[in-house]
């Protein structure tokens, strides 16, 4: 009987992906750290590394923040891959939902839960946003390609829709509406200017060269079954 492959899943700032790639790598041996001994490698990092704080359609051609702190990190991650002679795929992923999340996506959960996130009347603004268990089905799409390629799930929903997706998980959560003008006070800034901008990405290349096809995050969410086994 031989050994598994090894494949080394990086994830330094969504570590809770990491369920998802054992279950779709099932026959892989998998490793996180850049220090082992690994066959195949793949990168999760994010879409924050684009200089693009609005805007529809951002591929891998839009221009990057050059001192970003994950910019660094793919490069270390190219390095360990250089050094084994295996191709650096990356993954670049806006926010990222399921079990253990963090980011944008928890934020919204802990206000809904809470009762206080709150609709913002007139305002339809959309998002890039991809399932864990699709990033694990994207990594297996491209992983030998050695490419950067941006990961979403295609659909961009309204903030207000993904906010009425979480709500259903929740025991489906009511979600009330407030005036723009309650909203400023109401919400923080930084997260204001989010549920007021449109920010979203393009992952076309992903899905024409190496046939991937997610499945919207909304519908994911109100139609998965969940059981003892889901993620």
């Amino acid at each position: 009987m031989t050994n598994p492959l090894k494949l080394l899943v990086y994830a330094p700032n969504a570590a809770f992906v990491m369920p998802y790639f054992v279950r779709e790598f099932a026959n892989y041996e998998i490793t996180d750290s850049l220090d082992s001994e690994f066959d195949k490698a793949v990168m999760v990092s994010s879409t924050d590394v684009y200089n693009a704080a609005t805007g529809c359609g951002h591929d891998e051609t839009t221009q990057l923040l050059q001192r970003h702190s994950l910019l660094k990190i793919e490069e270390e991650f190219c390095r360990a891959c250089e050094r084994r002679g295996i191709p650096p795929t990356i993954l670049r992923c806006p926010a990222i939902v399921g079990t253990g999340m963090t980011g944008l996506p928890r934020e919204m959960v802990n206000k809904i839960y809470r009762g206080t996130y709150m609709h913002i009347k007139g305002v339809e603004e959309h998002l890039s946003v991809i399932h864990a268990s699709d990033v694990a089905k994207a990594a297996a799409c491209c992983l030998d390609s050695g490419l950067t390629l941006i990961a979403t799930d295609g659909e961009d929903p309204t903030y207000s829709n993904l906010a009425e997706a979480l709500a259903y998980r929740l025991d489906q959560k009511r979600i009330f509406t407030i005036s723009e003008r309650w909203a400023r006070w109401r919400y923080n800034s930084a997260l204001y200017n989010t549920l007021t901008n449109t920010l979203t990405f393009s992952s076309l290349r992903l899905q024409q060269e190496f046939g991937f096809r997610p499945t919207p995050v909304c519908r994911y969410l109100t139609t998965h079954v969940y059981d003892d086994e889901s993620l």
